[in-house]
Parts: C-alpha cells; structure tokens; sequence
C-alpha cells in the first residue's frame, strides 16, 4: 500500500509590511482609471516621508518598478515625486539611498527628456552632489585604511 500526502491548505496571512507588494500595484494601475485614480501613490509618498526605515525602502522600490509604466509616469509627476524623491537620497541608511537613487535613475530613463528636465527644476542634483561628496568622503577613509593595513 501506497503512502498518500495530506493536502495543506494555506491560510492567507497578514503581510508583515503591511505593504502592497510591486505586483499588486501594478495590477491596480492597471485595472483602476490611473488618470483620475491617486490613491496608490498618495500611500507611497505617504510612506516614503513615514519613520520605518522598511516602508521607505519598499516604498522607493515600488516607484522604481512602476515607473516602467508610461501613464504611472504621468501621474507620479502630478503628485510631485521627483522633489519628495530627491531628500531620501540622503537618508541615514544606505540601501534607502540606493533604491532611492534606482528610482530617480528609472524615472529619468523611462520618463524622458521632459522628466529630466523636471528633475532641474525640482533641484535633484543638489542632494544628488551631497550623496556624492558623502561617498568620496567614505572612499577616501577606505583607501587610507587600506594602505595603512599594507
């Protein structure tokens, strides 16, 4: 006689973050009207200024997903993310940085040149210039621990 497995049936749990995954929002967009439906990106701006250091990182990994979209471009520009985008580039903790910078890089290259050009308008580069002396600043204190080691 064979030995037949149990099925499990799996309960739907909470999310722990409590956010709405990349997927979800992307079905979203597309299912809801994107022009006159705000509301996903009301949370993720509202998220990405909150204090969990979680939500903010999940917050910019979903604009840098979405932003693969033509219309969520759109809208993430009337909701003015690229100056509530450009002050996370400096957040204490480096990942926020990164997916932070990836967001702002993907809005750049999938929005175009009106979307670069509202990035100057909207003073990205003078937190971006920051980040990058912060950088140099670590670099240097590397490579001068590094050369005392040798």
């Amino acid at each position: 006689m064979g030995k037949t497995r149990h099925k499990k049936f799996k309960i739907d749990r909470p999310k722990p973050t409590a956010l709405i995954s990349v997927k979800e929002a992307e079905n979203e967009l597309e299912q809801d009207n994107i022009s006159s439906n705000g509301g996903i990106v009301q949370s993720l701006i509202e998220k990405l200024n909150g204090p969990s250091e979680e939500e903010r990182e999940c917050s910019c990994t979903t604009i840098a997903n979405l932003v693969s979209q033509p219309s969520a471009v759109k809208l993430l520009l009337q909701n003015n993310i690229v100056k509530i985008l450009a002050p996370v580039i400096l957040d204490k903790n480096p990942e926020i940085q990164v997916k932070a910078l990836g967001a702002l890089r993907n809005l750049s290259v999938d929005g175009g040149e009106t979307v670069c050009q509202e990035m100057v308008k909207k003073d990205v580069l003078t937190p971006l210039v920051a980040f990058l002396k912060q950088v140099k600043s670590y670099f240097i204190q590397f490579i001068v621990h590094v050369s005392w080691a040798f």
